[in-house]
């Protein structure tokens, strides 16, 4: 698909790619699963829009999970943002799934969205890195797996203001929520 949009200003055509465009605008599109480099830009454009002013930045998510360690850099920045009175509006579309349910959580309250046929998938963190690791690595890894899903498990809680152990407890296994029952969880404030 072309994302390139043309613009006449003053008899001059300015082509331009739409995502920098809506960048302008202070948008924010987050749609492939979410690892460090992704994570690093996503942190320096939301620090780079902060910079330039308290204005909304708007993030708008339709992301099959990633690396929890990303998806945590994300989340910090984005809380530090926030606390410095830039406020952010996250928008699902599509799907939001796993651990990055707590950026769609993580929004400035009453500007946590999601599209009428958005799908919300939060769930406990998944063993993806057993295959090849010898016992002892595997035990660390696990340990590993366990305090990061501890980590989203409370940061969800804290969101939506539910206790770790009911979130814990609720998202055992994947769920799929509509976007009518991710905004009675509290996981956002409004079906748009």
């Amino acid at each position: 698909m072309n994302t390139i949009i043309a613009e006449v200003v003053e008899d001059q055509v300015h082509s331009y790619d739409v995502y920098h465009k809506l960048l302008d605008s202070r948008v924010i599109f987050v749609s492939e699963p979410i690892h460090d480099q992704a994570a690093s830009d996503i942190c320096a454009t939301i620090l780079a829009k902060h910079a330039e002013g308290n204005e909304k930045i708007s993030l708008f998510l339709n992301v099959a999970g990633g690396d929890t360690q990303s998806i945590l850099s994300i989340y910090d920045v984005m809380m530090t943002v926030q606390k410095n009175k830039t406020p952010i509006e996250t928008v699902c579309m599509g799907s939001v799934m796993d651990a990055s349910v707590i950026l769609l959580a993580a929004g400035t309250r009453g500007m946590r969205h999601a599209t009428k046929h958005a799908v919300i998938a939060p769930s406990e963190l998944q063993a993806e890195h057993f295959i090849h690791s010898n016992l002892t690595d595997a035990k660390t890894l696990l340990k590993e797996l366990q305090n990061d899903n501890k980590k989203i498990m409370q940061i969800l809680a804290k969101h939506t203001k539910k206790t770790a152990a009911k979130i814990s407890k609720d998202f055992k296994d994947i769920k799929y929520l509509t976007s009518k029952e991710a905004q009675n969880y509290g996981i956002i404030d409004k079906v748009i």
